[in-house]
């Protein structure tokens, strides 16, 4: 009963953003605009590892490359409400965590497939107007080309150039590419189903080094949604080029029981209903399956 009621309370609260109020691009993102942005730091070094997004009480999503060297949750500290690296941050909350699950059919190598892990906190957090859980796309979300999407973090503001001090969050707003137009101009990688583009051919905005894992979001039905997941792109920012995202809507997230759905063709605020199976604990199957259905971009 806790639990169902838990579902609930997330999906209603999941994407609003009462602080937001941007309408055109900017630089500085101000406190309380991205409730759902994540940092994912190393304890040992409290350095900013990778982004990513609150998507319930207890896991925040993000790219499974940042685990490439290891996943030992041990070493890692998740940072909500968080403004600034190097500044005060009174709206902020920390979290250990507990788990680091990796999509069972991450590709690293050329193709950075299904580039998409969780992380479970060690305690839950309680939402506030600095936190707040993103709405995820389902399977039937269309992302056309051209759609406004906006993309934060704390990545490098250009090739080999840091975010300077005191390392404010940074919002961009960038349209979605279509896939057949994005495997035009990304030559080092195949672009698949699984992953979504987004940028301006003429480059000057995007993300890049530091940004890996964060959200990439757009406003449906007055709800922010996140479509994508940093994953990769050809430099920062480059001309006829793009960012590739892990496409959130063709991967399911399969850990809680029960699932809400406010509008079931725009969003819900787990991946889908659990599948019971005999898969032992330290295989990660059974928190991940992938759609086969062709995205619309």
């Amino acid at each position: 009963m806790v639990q169902s009621n838990f579902m609930v309370n997330t999906a209603f609260v999941c994407g609003r953003a009462p602080l937001n109020t941007r309408i055109v691009g900017g630089a500085n993102a101000t406190p309380g605009t991205w409730p759902w942005q994540a940092s994912i730091q190393t304890s040992n070094t409290s350095l900013h590892l990778c982004g990513g997004s609150l998507i319930n009480v207890e896991f925040v999503l993000t790219a499974a490359h940042c685990f490439t060297i290891s996943n030992d949750p041990s070493g890692l500290v998740v940072f909500l409400g968080r403004q600034s690296q190097r500044g005060s941050n009174p709206n902020e909350v920390s979290r250990t965590v507990t788990q680091v699950i990796v999509h069972p059919d991450f590709n690293r190598g050329i193709m950075n497939d299904n580039d998409i892990a969780l992380v479970k906190l060690s305690t839950p957090v309680t939402f506030t107007n600095f936190i707040v859980p993103a709405c995820l796309a389902t399977p039937a979300s269309s992302f056309h080309s051209g759609i406004d999407s906006w993309i934060t973090g704390w990545g490098d503001i250009g090739t080999e150039l840091p975010l300077p001090l005191p390392q404010i969050l940074q919002e961009v707003r960038i349209p979605v590419m279509g896939n057949r137009e994005c495997k035009c101009l990304i030559s080092m990688r195949a672009i698949t189903d699984n992953m979504i583009c987004a940028g301006f051919r003429a480059g000057g905005k995007d993300a890049c080094q530091g940004d890996s894992g964060g959200p990439l979001v757009s406003k449906q039905f007055g709800r922010w949604v996140q479509s994508g997941i940093v994953s990769f792109g050809e430099g920062c920012a480059t001309p006829d080029s793009a960012g590739v995202y892990t496409r959130v809507s063709r991967c399911t997230y399969n850990h809680n029981p029960s699932s809400y759905h406010h509008n079931p063709s725009t969003y819900h605020d787990n991946f889908s209903t659990q599948h019971h199976n005999k898969h032992k604990p330290s295989t990660y199957d059974h928190y991940f399956s992938t759609y086969n259905h062709k995205p619309s971009t």
